[in-house]
């Protein structure tokens, strides 16, 4: 029954150009993909903004997603049809595990909050809740059914 408080962390901030993405290259942070028209698709945590989203709009054009096809074709621009927001920022001054356990934690709380479990954060038609891909997706299922009673 413990908790790690994100709420005094939280943002809202959006990126939509590169400049913006360079304005937030330090940031260690939880983000999200929005799509134009139906919001926030996926989130993520990182350590390296700049790097993440690189990889991320080159993943989306080359359709590498599986997930994210049926909300963002290859031709999908970033900026005009869809663009990232920084959801969370890390607390600072914590050691390394508490900041990797901070990222998940809140990458984890935020994707059943926003429900991109349904959307950009699946796979195979399975959702995918704790960011970490080291985790079976059946040992997922049953940690979301235990602790937070959703049947996915």
């Amino acid at each position: 029954n413990m908790s790690i408080p994100i709420n005094g962390n939280r943002t809202n901030i959006t990126i939509k150009t590169e400049k913006e993405i360079k304005e937030h290259a330090k940031d260690r942070c939880v983000y999200g993909i929005c799509s134009r028209e139906r919001g926030l698709l996926r989130i993520g945590q990182t350590i390296d903004l700049p790097r993440r989203f690189y990889e991320h709009i080159s993943k989306l054009k080359k359709e590498e997603y599986p997930s994210m096809k049926q909300y963002l074709k290859g031709t999908a621009q970033f900026g005009t049809d869809y663009y990232f927001v920084l959801l969370a920022r890390e607390p600072e001054k914590l050691s390394g595990l508490q900041s990797a356990t901070w990222r998940y934690y809140a990458e984890t709380k935020l994707i059943l909050e926003k429900k991109t479990y349904l959307k950009g954060n699946s796979h195979k038609g399975k959702a995918i809740v704790t960011g970490d891909n080291l985790i079976p997706i059946h040992v997922q299922k049953e940690m979301i059914q235990y602790y937070h009673n959703i049947e996915v």
